[in-house]
């Protein structure tokens, strides 16, 4: 990886947290002139004195990613459930990802356990243990009445610019 390109994804790094920032705080987010101006900052500045439009969208994405984050925390939504009197319990999918079931288990058409309700595609800070991995859904099988259809997974991120 050149320096560039680690340097444009340290800003982009930089620009989240501002995002993350901006959010704790309740300011408002800056105009696209001021995105720019603190990405043209010393020592080495990444941008072109003129905005262009496909960096500054990236700049933009980067502290709404901040500002607006995409993860939450399954075991925490997992607690609350089960201090609601349902069971509930998060599993580690792989890939950072994490699923979370909860309800009943109810045979399904074929006799095979299914969970009342599952959510995944979001990140966990408990991964699962021995014991703690009853077995879920198939995500390759049809939904039923006890799996409702299938969660719909954000879009593929475009791909980034760097600079070379």
């Amino acid at each position: 990886m050149t320096s560039n390109i680690q340097r444009w994804l340290q800003l982009r790094d930089v620009f989240t947290a501002w995002g993350e920032a901006s959010a704790k705080n309740g300011t408002p987010p800056p105009s696209n002139e001021e995105l720019w101006a603190a990405a043209r900052r010393p020592p080495q500045p990444l941008v072109p004195e003129q905005i262009n439009p496909e960096r500054l969208a990236e700049l933009r994405e980067a502290f709404n990613d901040g500002r607006q984050p995409t993860r939450i925390d399954l075991q925490a939504v997992a607690d609350l459930v089960t201090r609601r009197g349902h069971h509930a319990y998060v599993e580690q999918t792989g890939g950072n990802t994490a699923t979370i079931y909860a309800g009943r288990q109810i045979p399904d058409r074929y006799g095979e356990p299914r969970w009342s309700a599952a959510a995944g595609r979001a990140g966990s800070r408990r991964p699962a243990g021995p014991g703690r991995s009853p077995t879920p859904a198939s995500s390759t099988s049809d939904p039923t009445a006890t799996t409702p259809g299938a969660c719909r997974c954000p879009p593929t991120p475009r791909p980034r610019w760097s600079p070379t």
